[in-house]
């Protein structure tokens, strides 16, 4: 279906992104080891689905803390990536279909000649069939429409906000458009959280709630972390440059964003470790995904590539007995 697409909707930068050629993706060769494959340095959790002409990946994220639930499986989401993100990915939609449904609608508003086409390989396999015209019938248009009868979406629920802001200062309803992008996302994303203390900054007296906001950032995985810019910023800046400003972050020892967040990172740690835990409830599994997602913030700090820390990943994957994924993100008979 994506060789049919001119555009992806919900992708950053999408003047760029809409002039890419998108492909499906094979599974990865990930047999030999450390090849030249650049899905080697991808998040060892995104299984990569399609990639552009410019280096751009649409995969699905595969949680190790879900794989270990007893309940049933959710559906993976699907995030994006790029080769020059270097750690970072960013939600794109919950599950494939809602993100297949969305590009449809998509194209429908720009009266694409491809529409027909989309609806038809759409709907031969959809669970929830999609009624060509639903969308531009609505009475509150089409990006309602995604939010309300699709799925959470990203940027249409923080256009959503910024206007709520911007065009009529209703400071609550923002607020609660940029909550509920949090909430109605399967998995908790950081840039989610760096965009509502953007938010909250550009509101009056909310400066201590813009900081916890930022501070939180810290405490997720910080491979969902990325550099964010509203509306009304020239150029976007570096994700740790908004931590540091809006969170009030401080060091004696430097003035080095990426620096600071680092040792703001291990204070963090080191107070949560202190506190009374709850380590006896958890599982042997649990504790070992806990330090494969260690491992990961550590890569997002160190400046690591991805590929040098697949085989620990793995190892602690398989101390969860999660040994198909531990597999598919290094295969136990990788050369060393």
């Amino acid at each position: 279906m994506l060789q049919h697409c001119s555009m992806i909707p919900g992708i950053p930068s999408s003047g760029s992104s809409s002039s890419s050629t998108w492909e499906p993706m094979s599974a990865p060769e990930l047999i030999q080891a450390l090849t030249d494959d650049t899905t080697w340095d991808l998040h060892p959790y995104l299984v990569p689905l399609a990639v552009s002409d410019q280096k751009e990946y649409i995969c699905a994220l595969r949680n190790p803390s879900d794989e270990l639930s007893l309940t049933n499986k959710a559906d993976w989401p699907l995030v994006f990536t790029t080769t020059t993100q270097q750690h970072g990915y960013q939600w794109l939609a919950l599950n494939a279909e809602q993100f297949m449904q969305r590009l449809v609608i998509a194209h429908e508003t720009e009266k694409q000649s491809q529409m027909e086409i989309l609806l038809s390989l759409y709907n031969d396999g959809a669970t929830a069939p999609y009624t060509a015209g639903a969308a531009q019938q609505f009475p509150y248009g089409p990006d309602k429409y995604t939010l309300l009868k699709v799925g959470p979406f990203t940027d249409l629920y923080q256009a959503v906000a910024w206007s709520h802001w911007k065009d009529r200062q209703d400071e609550a309803s923002a607020l609660i458009a940029a909550e509920t992008c949090q909430t109605k996302c399967s998995t908790p994303m950081g840039h989610h959280s760096l965009f509502y203390a953007q938010l909250l900054s550009q509101c009056p007296n909310r400066a201590e709630e813009a900081r916890d906001a930022a501070r939180t950032c810290l405490r997720l995985p910080l491979s969902t972390l990325v550099d964010t810019k509203l509306p009304f910023m020239e150029t976007t800046p570096a994700w740790q440059d908004v931590v540091v400003d809006l969170g009030e972050l401080t060091s004696s020892s430097s003035n080095d964003s990426h620096a600071i967040v680092r040792e703001w990172y291990f204070k963090i740690k080191q107070a949560e470790s202190s506190q009374p835990r709850q380590d006896d409830d958890k599982t042997p599994q649990q504790k070992a995904v806990e330090r494969a997602n260690d491992l990961l913030d550590l890569a997002v700090l160190d400046k690591t590539p991805y590929r040098k820390v697949r085989e620990e990943v793995a190892d602690c994957l398989r101390e969860a007995e999660l040994w198909d994924m531990a597999d598919a993100i290094y295969p136990l008979n990788t050369a060393a």
